[in-house]
């Protein structure tokens, strides 16, 4: 049975990993970053990592061989 399935979304921002700190301190780092403003070799980092776990998940090997 083939089922026809949607796309996984993209995202329009990056979440930064926030450092720990107290409520009082107040946020100074933005919720988002825009995707415009991170580094191509960083995106590609996020990119691969999102590939290598989808397969993981998955349990099963990738097609491209990018494991």
């Amino acid at each position: 049975m083939n089922i026809k399935l949607t796309p996984f979304t993209v995202p329009n921002f990056a979440i930064p990993i926030m450092p720990a700190g107290e409520k009082q301190d107040g946020i100074t780092f933005p919720s988002g970053i825009p995707l415009r403003s991170v580094e191509a070799k960083e995106l590609a980092a996020m990119c691969d990592d999102f590939r290598r776990e989808i397969f993981r998940k998955a349990d099963k090997k990738d097609p491209s061989g990018k494991e």
